[in-house]
């Protein structure tokens, strides 16, 4: 079983699991089952990408409070968040720093989050700066849309939602004329529900579940048990591969059925968590799951 760096996952980009259907440039790609697409077409001719119809959930049905708006009192958490706030963070923060990088990806993130609930100048000062450098290179993909959210959720600030929008309309775009295949991230649904969560844009959970719903398929590239892409996501019953992608993967699916109220990721998790306790698995971030 081949080997993938953590942080390599972490900045994954394309695509996730299922039976779904693209309907592309005109010409559509069919799917059979319970999960076969609704050609219909929606406002005023444009296809969807992503399979069964539903009807969106807003958010979750417990939403969670802001981390700004939660205060920990108790004599275990307190003491870690402020470790991580006055040194962990601003480590990591240095660290990229001194290696020509600048803040990026769950750092930034972290960074974000901290400065807001413990104020440190030197690292608002790098937030600011990697938000300036992000807006001005208007970069695509989807590895950016946490970010955005986070940002969005802890300052009120739209800059990088708008960019993240704007990405979101070209990758939508693509996979429509396009029809790329899934070339191996975990996180992809994951950054799309997020951006979801603050847009309310239905095209961004289509995105998410669409991710989903390619994972896993003949023309897959990079197809292997190690990230989850052996068959399609509903097909699939082991807890396999890299530890931290199945894991990831299973917080998409947890997502994606929550949010579209489409129940076969939900009924995918429990056949996972069964087998993962039944056949008492544990986990080596660096080789994958083990009996």
């Amino acid at each position: 079983m081949g080997r993938i760096a953590r942080r390599d996952f972490l900045k994954a980009a394309p695509a996730t699991a299922g039976v779904a259907t693209l309907v592309a440039a005109g010409r559509a790609h069919s799917v059979t089952g319970a999960d076969a697409p609704d050609k219909t077409a929606t406002n005023g001719g444009d296809v969807r990408i992503q399979g069964a119809a539903y009807t969106p959930n807003a958010d979750y049905p417990v939403r969670p409070q802001r981390h700004s708006d939660v205060t920990v009192k108790d004599s275990f958490w307190k003491p870690k968040i402020a470790i991580n706030a006055a040194v962990t963070i601003p480590f990591q923060a240095k660290r990229l720093a001194d290696g020509g990088g600048g803040l990026a990806g769950n750092v930034l993130e972290a960074a974000i989050l901290s400065v807001k609930t413990h104020p440190n100048a030197q690292l608002q000062g790098q937030v600011e700066a990697t938000i300036r450098a992000l807006q001005e290179a208007k970069a695509g993909g989807n590895s950016g849309f946490e970010v955005a959210a986070t940002y969005y959720n802890t300052t009120g600030k739209r800059d990088l939602v708008d960019q993240a929008i704007t990405a979101a309309d070209a990758l939508y775009n693509d996979f429509v004329v396009n029809d790329p295949p899934f070339s191996g991230g975990e996180r992809d649904a994951i950054n799309c529900v997020q951006l979801y969560r603050v847009t309310h844009d239905k095209k961004h959970l289509d995105l998410a579940k669409h991710y989903l719903d390619i994972r896993g398929l003949p023309n897959s590239a990079n197809r292997s048990r190690h990230n989850q892409s052996h068959r399609p996501v509903l097909e699939q019953s082991e807890a396999v591969g890299h530890a931290v992608n199945c894991v990831s993967l299973m917080v998409s699916l947890t997502d994606v059925g929550v949010l579209t109220g489409i129940d076969g990721d939900q009924r995918l998790l429990q056949r996972r968590a069964s087998n993962v306790a039944r056949r008492g698995r544990t986990k080596n971030v660096h080789h994958g799951w083990h009996r």
